[in-house]
């Protein structure tokens, strides 16, 4: 029996007794027992209520394909159908979505996961991925073109996600270049692209997403974060992970739509109305130094020091704020 059923039964917060759960799933008590032992795994809380049976306080807001489908019929940026699959458990969404458009049959997908077993940051470092709190998101698409073209697009989606949650009326929304999104002065989220594929022509894209969202600091975390970091519901903001969900895909298909039309700098020029770093001193590579002055047209950073103006492009530093030595993944 799938560990992943018993996740399903316990989801509404309520009350189950072992006798109920092993009818319900249609295994024995005994077996209900390992698969709590399972479900603890996860590192989902069950508590025990002595002579009355098992449950997750408050509940679990499981991924859903339904619901994710029926917030993007909402949604009027998304108006092509969408290959959609769901995972309890992966490696990394941008690898599964990878692999789905490898294999030829399909020219887009979105993969979306309940936990990551090992979740990537920028360069590498490791994405915190607990089982059912945020989103891990991955949309896959082939590109034609010059890779050139794609200049940007990390900044480009970052705007095009702030003003998704200006939507949800989620104030102070900030967005650090070039990929991370802050909520009040703290790390909501980020996002990670890769290719795969020819420099000069053809590639599959990757458009990596992960947000914080039920997500709660404390011991637990602590130890493997080494940045100040926040969740929507630490900061008092409830919603629904399936439609937030929608919301990442309708950002990226207003993404890609700009990028069809060339348009990519209609996005970069909100970038001020976030721009996490304008005006403070930082750290480029380690080496450079300079105060940041928001971004070029083509959605490089502009850093100033003295009379000289510097454009760091995409993909190619590391920046630390003086002020709090937080990296940029």
């Amino acid at each position: 029996m799938d560990v992943f059923a018993l996740v399903a039964l316990l989801a509404d917060g309520e009350l189950h007794s072992g006798v109920e759960m092993g009818e319900r799933l249609g295994v024995s008590r005994t077996t209900i027992w390992k698969m709590l032992d399972q479900v603890k795994e996860l590192g989902i809380k069950v508590d025990v209520i002595k002579g009355r049976g098992y449950r997750v306080q408050n509940g679990l807001n499981l991924l859903s394909e339904a619901a994710i489908r029926a917030a993007l019929h909402l949604n009027s940026e998304v108006t092509s159908p969408i290959e959609l699959y769901i995972e309890q458990n992966t490696v990394s969404t941008n690898a599964s979505a990878l692999r789905c458009l490898s294999n030829g049959a399909l020219s887009e997908c979105v993969v979306v996961a309940e936990s990551q077993s090992g979740g990537r940051g920028r360069r590498g470092r490791e994405w915190v991925s607990p089982y059912g709190k945020n989103i891990y998101l991955s949309y896959g698409f082939k590109f034609e073109g010059d890779v050139a073209e794609l200049e940007g697009l990390s900044v480009a989606l970052g705007v095009a996600l702030a003003e998704q949650f200006s939507s949800y009326n989620i104030e102070g929304i900030q967005l650090k270049w070039p990929n991370d999104i802050y909520l009040n002065e703290r790390k909501l989220g980020g996002i990670l692209i890769e290719l795969n594929g020819e420099f000069q022509g053809d590639c599959d894209v990757i458009l990596g997403v992960g947000l914080n969202v039920h997500m709660m600091p404390g011991v637990e975390f602590g130890m493997v974060i080494d940045q100040p970091w926040t969740s929507l519901l630490n900061e008092g903001v409830v919603l629904d992970r399936n439609v937030l969900i929608a919301g990442v895909i309708a950002a990226i298909t207003v993404v890609l739509a700009k990028l069809k039309e060339g348009c990519l700098q209609d996005l970069f020029a909100v970038w001020d109305r976030y721009d996490y770093l304008r005006g403070e001193e930082v750290v480029v590579a380690g080496v450079e130094a300079g105060v940041a002055d928001g971004i070029a047209e083509n959605g490089s950073l502009i850093v100033v020091n003295g009379e000289k103006r510097s454009a760091i492009n995409f993909g190619e530093v590391g920046i630390r704020k003086k002020t709090d030595l937080s990296s940029v993944k």
